[in-house]
């Protein structure tokens, strides 16, 4: 048989043997998970609070950004406003706080100056905490000491509130 005769033989025979070999199972690769909460970015707020000591309720709303400077290091700014059901003028604070956060939850010392509308000025100092609830939604809770410029008495402020996270 010459050369050409045999390789033709050849090239006829593989094509005739068919193929034994098992499919390869390949898995798909696992769908990425999309970002968690991120304590970093603007917020927008509603709360309840109340001076107990003085029997005042109040329902009030907040906007706000978190900075995340470090992976745990929590430094806000925020705006809010609240209107009394039992008396008092509504008020309006600045907030500055700055706390530690872990995963789903924030933990905060803050502090407030505003003052009531037509009314004296008051700052505050307090602290609180803050857990995600969802991918964009927190829960918050805070207390303070809360005191009239001009030597006005100090009051206890607690508030609790939902805060939607862009």
């Amino acid at each position: 048989m010459t050369k050409l005769a045999l390789i033709a033989a050849l090239l006829l025979g593989t094509a005739a043997v068919p193929a034994v070999a098992a499919d390869l199972m390949i898995s798909p690769e696992p769908i990425a998970q999309t970002a968690s909460f991120s304590w970093q970015g603007p917020y927008v707020g509603a709360f309840i609070s109340s001076y107990p000591g003085a029997s005042q309720v109040a329902i009030g709303g907040e906007l706000g950004y978190n900075f995340l400077p470090t992976d745990n290091f929590l430094l806000g700014l925020s705006v809010e406003g609240a209107w009394y059901f039992t008396g008092y003028a509504p008020e309006a604070f600045i907030k500055g706080r700055a706390g530690f956060v872990s995963d789903r939850f924030a933990v905060y010392g803050f502090g407030a100056l505003g003052n009531f509308s037509g009314g004296p000025g008051v700052y505050g100092l307090g602290a609180g905490v803050e857990f995600a609830a969802t991918d964009s939604i927190s829960l918050d809770a805070e207390g303070g000491i809360y005191q009239l410029a001009g030597g006005g008495g100090s009051y206890g402020r607690v508030e609790a509130g939902v805060r939607f996270h862009f």
